[in-house]
């Protein structure tokens, strides 16, 4: 068993490394220059709030979201005191990154994990935006804990697309 499981903790350590530096994906090439997000109908933005949390086509709380699941989280650049709505837009997408995350809790030996256990392991995909004013969008971050994952991984294409629904569209560059 021992020979078994020795893989998988190098696999989850060298993980761990590219929770402070991008990891590279042989899928990025999948997210090419030209992209664009868009807006496609108004979003309520709560005050003091620069983010919303989007998982199967609905906006929920932070704290409803079920982390196992695709969710994605969309940023704007500035902060209101007052509640506000998001006006349909077209956003362009400046730059792609897909990395892994890991949040307190995850504590890493030479052994394996610690005494607290593989609590969250992120799998992301960050979407650099801009937007002309009024909107400043800043980025659209997707999303999976894949902690108890058999074969941890990142969110393709179409559980992004299923986790946006039809409140934000992600358009690839027409083909050649």
């Amino acid at each position: 068993m021992h020979a078994r499981l020795h893989p998988l903790l190098l696999s989850i350590l060298a993980l761990s490394a590219c929770a402070t530096a991008p990891c590279p994906d042989t899928a990025q090439e999948h997210f090419s220059g030209g992209m664009t997000v868009h807006l496609e109908r108004p979003l309520p933005l709560p005050a003091d709030s620069t983010s919303l949390r989007i998982q199967s086509g609905r906006i929920v709380a932070a704290n409803a979201v079920q982390e196992t699941e695709p969710h994605c989280i969309f940023e704007v650049e500035d902060l209101h005191a007052e509640a506000r709505v998001l006006a349909p837009a077209r956003i362009t997408v400046t730059g792609v990154q897909r990395g892994v995350s890991t949040f307190p809790g995850i504590h890493l030996s030479p052994a394996g994990f610690g005494r607290h256990g593989a609590a969250n392991l992120y799998f992301y995909t960050e979407f650099r935006l801009r937007a002309d004013p009024p909107l400043r969008a800043r980025t659209l971050f997707c999303q999976i804990n894949q902690a108890h994952a058999g074969i941890p991984r990142h969110l393709g294409l179409d559980e992004i697309r299923l986790a946006l629904g039809t409140l934000l569209r992600l358009e690839l560059p027409a083909g050649p």
